[in-house]
């Protein structure tokens, strides 16, 4: 390449650049978007576990480890509907027979056939409430005596799958247990009503506390009904009291 040759080239870089340099950037564009609010529901906080009283995800990991039949039944699932007796309790749970023997309060539960020939009381059944047996010394139970107001979760073994649970019992039908609300995960106030046809109607009224010295659950509740048919109207009273009290870092007292 010959040297003029060379300069022509320099002389058109040089251009080239100048223009490129000694060109304006155009304004970029702005656009202002419309604000974006995203919400959420707040998370209720995890209730206080206690030796007595462990944390439901701690309760559903151990009863789902049982290598056989289990149902557990959460407060909440039954607080969707009506709640009165505990064949409101128990109506949904698979395997589980139950029904209103006079079309009130005392009902007819049945496990896999256990007691199916009763017509008064229940039989075939460990019924305990916090791990505590609530049947007669003869293994009969009512189920009236319990109140749905109380309690935070159910739990069902159905036939030998309870045998561990209730001490290797001669209950071949199963075992059901209810377990209370405590100072620790009842609500701090709460009433509820409920009314239905034949002149039903429930109240209930519940308050829960907690401090240093131990927690205290208290639960009220009053059903009444006329009834589907004549000589039938009943009228049911509940209270149930749970008192805990920490003794040491892993040892808790509760009545």
């Amino acid at each position: 390449m010959t040297s003029f040759s060379r300069l022509m080239l320099a002389a058109a870089a040089s251009s080239l650049a100048h223009s490129a340099f000694g060109a304006e950037t155009p304004a970029a564009s702005t656009e202002t978007l419309p604000t974006t609010v995203v919400t959420a529901p707040r998370e209720p906080a995890t209730p206080k576990a206690t030796p007595t009283s462990p944390a439901l995800a701690e309760v559903r990991a151990a009863l789902f480890a049982t290598p056989g039949a289990v149902n557990i039944t959460t407060a909440d699932a039954v607080d969707r509907g009506q709640a009165a007796y505990l064949r409101d309790l128990l109506a949904n749970q698979p395997g589980v027979f139950i029904r209103a023997r006079h079309g009130q309060a005392e009902s007819r539960v049945s496990i896999r056939g256990s007691g199916m020939q009763r017509t008064f009381h229940g039989r075939g059944l460990v019924i305990s409430q916090d791990g505590l047996p609530m049947n007669y010394a003869d293994g009969a139970f009512d189920m009236q005596a319990f109140d749905p107001a109380a309690y935070a979760y159910s739990r069902v073994w159905r036939g030998a799958n309870g045998f561990t649970e209730s001490g290797g019992s001669a209950a071949l039908g199963g075992v059901i247990d209810f377990t209370g609300y405590t100072g620790h995960t009842g609500d701090t106030g709460r009433v509820r009503v409920e009314a239905g046809s034949f002149d039903s109607y429930r109240f209930v009224g519940s308050g829960a506390t907690e401090g240093r010295l131990g927690d205290v659950f208290g639960a009220y509740s009053y059903t009444t009904t006329g009834g589907y048919r004549d000589q039938s109207a009943s009228a049911d009273h509940h209270v149930n009291i749970n008192i805990g009290t920490p003794l040491a870092k892993n040892v808790e007292n509760r009545v």
